[in-house]
């Protein structure tokens, strides 16, 4: 696997960072709200992420499409831009996808990419 090259970054009015990736495409940063518990979609994503509860850990959660979503996986990127998990899931018109990311992922930010069939939409997540 060869290393990711940030060949620009850009921001915009709304606080989102903008990378450009060689060979894995553009990446959108947004600043953290509070992790992944009950963060309402307020940009132009078409869900919302949820955890279990404040007591499990974030490893597990739950992304709720505002409307069936044709969803062909998940991605994990630290933020070096390496990608460190991925799910293929191959739904359509998904409502809701349940994630447990494995124990050798450890606490940190990170970005998820949920990847749609035209578009894949980023979001910075905090895993305790």
């Amino acid at each position: 696997m060869h290393p990711a090259i940030i060949s620009a970054m850009e921001t915009t009015d709304d606080g989102s960072v903008w990378f450009a990736i060689d060979n894995l495409g553009v990446i959108r940063y947004k600043p953290l709200v509070s992790g992944v518990d009950n963060e309402a979609a307020t940009r132009d994503e078409p869900f919302t992420l949820h955890s279990p509860g404040i007591s499990s850990n974030d490893k597990e959660f739950t992304i709720s499409f505002t409307t069936p979503f044709s969803m062909k996986g998940i991605a994990l990127y630290d933020v070096g831009g390496n990608r460190i998990y991925s799910e293929n899931s191959n739904q359509t018109d998904a409502v809701q996808y349940q994630v447990t990311f494995p124990d050798n992922i450890s606490g940190g930010v990170y970005i998820l990419a949920v990847l749609g069939k035209d578009r894949t939409y980023c979001r910075k997540i905090l895993v305790r």
